[in-house]
């Protein structure tokens, strides 16, 4: 058997006998350990102990290596964890790495006394206790295991009951939307036919009573539509599919052509058309909108001109930019007017849903929505695909 050497110094008090058989096994441990005196100087520390706390031959040099100088604690704090660890069995010491940097971590190591040849003294063995350290972050990771299963699960259940909600939301306004369909029918239809038959026996404020009543129902029916469309636009689930984007444009186009010759505004389209993947019908509606809004907020002293330009190398999939020279609105309104029933023009009619149904349409299908405007110059639409 070869001789052993202790890493830092040999203790008198540490028989010949002792050192021969303790010493291969001290040394060969795969655990960082230390043999401290009674003092709290270390007096053998192994190759383990060497790298991972910096104990090193050249602090032979200067004399007794205090355990405390590898601590995060004062000598008389690491005097009583090592009494205290002796009764228990263990110890936890904030520990420093061989940089002498803190480390992260409390370093746990089993204690236990071993006998010396001086009379009334006992040496501290100190290992690092692997296994705890190793049932400790197996303890904290199925903790966190446990956690994130149940936000897991009270995520998909508030994800259930969203979804429920959701759909009793589109049929509620689905069967709202036809309930109050039939009436505003009905009060637009006796409207025309009473101003057909009585109208020429009224009087101008009769006509000026039906004209507000007239304008009181036909709100409230752009008002029950709007609010369909937003609905629409917030189901759970949509059924995308390869659309390609200039039919869209030109739909649009036919749809609000009355609006447009009533308006003498014009609608330029330019680019190359591109196919995205969205619902057809949530697709129209937010066209529809944006080019809706333009004609509405057009500028009253000049003509109102709307440029569409359609970009497939833009952003990640294509992009449509929808610009207009109306009224415009503040730049720190940008994101206010998504908003729904934020109106900024109280004097223009208007639901305040039809931007926000559009913000909707792009959130369903991961777009992106975006405004910019200048009072008195225009504003600009630009949805990202």
């Amino acid at each position: 058997m070869t001789e052993f050497k202790p890493v830092l110094r040999q203790v008198p008090s540490f028989s010949d006998a002792d050192l021969e058989v303790f010493g291969h096994a001290f040394l060969a441990s795969p655990n960082a350990s230390f043999v401290v005196e009674w003092n709290g100087d270390i007096a053998f520390a192994n190759r383990r102990a060497e790298r991972l706390f910096g104990v090193n031959a050249s602090q032979e040099e200067r004399g007794n290596l205090p355990l405390h100088a590898l601590t995060q604690h004062v000598d008389e704090d690491v005097m009583r964890l090592l009494k205290t660890g002796a009764a228990s069995g263990s110890v936890s010491l904030a520990m420093k790495d061989s940089a002498g940097d803190p480390l992260p971590k409390d370093t746990v190591f089993r204690v236990s006394l071993l006998p010396s040849s001086t009379r009334g003294e006992r040496l501290y063995l100190l290992t690092q206790d692997q296994i705890k350290s190793t049932a400790d972050a197996l303890a904290k990771m199925n903790t966190r295991r446990k956690e994130a299963r149940d936000n897991l699960l009270r995520l998909e259940t508030a994800h259930l009951e969203l979804h429920q909600s959701l759909v009793s939301m589109e049929a509620f306004s689905r069967a709202a939307s036809h309930d109050l369909r039939t009436p505003i029918n009905t009060l637009l239809g006796m409207l025309e036919l009473f101003e057909d038959k009585f109208g020429g026996a009224l009087p101008e404020k009769g006509h000026e009573y039906l004209s507000v009543m007239s304008r009181a129902v036909g709100q409230m029916s752009k008002l029950t539509d709007d609010l369909l469309d937003h609905a629409k636009s917030t189901r759970p689930g949509i059924s995308a599919e390869p659309i390609e984007l200039a039919p869209i444009v030109t739909q649009v186009q036919a749809d609000l052509d009355i609006a447009v010759k009533g308006a003498s505004a014009r609608i330029d389209v330019s680019g190359e058309g591109f196919a995205v993947m969205a619902e057809p019908l949530l697709l129209h509606v937010l066209i529809s909108n944006i080019l809706a809004n333009a004609l509405k907020y057009s500028a009253p002293d000049r003509i109102l001109r709307v440029d569409v330009v359609m970009d497939p190398n833009a952003g990640k999939n294509g992009e449509i930019r929808i610009r207009d020279n109306g009224i415009g609105f503040e730049p720190d309104q940008a994101k206010l007017i998504f908003k729904p029933f934020q109106r900024l023009q109280n004097t223009i009619p208007g639901t305040g849903i039809g931007l926000s149904t559009c913000a909707e349409v792009c959130n369903r299908h991961g777009w992106d929505i975006s405004a910019t405007g200048q009072t008195g110059v225009g504003a600009e639409f630009v949805v990202t695909f």
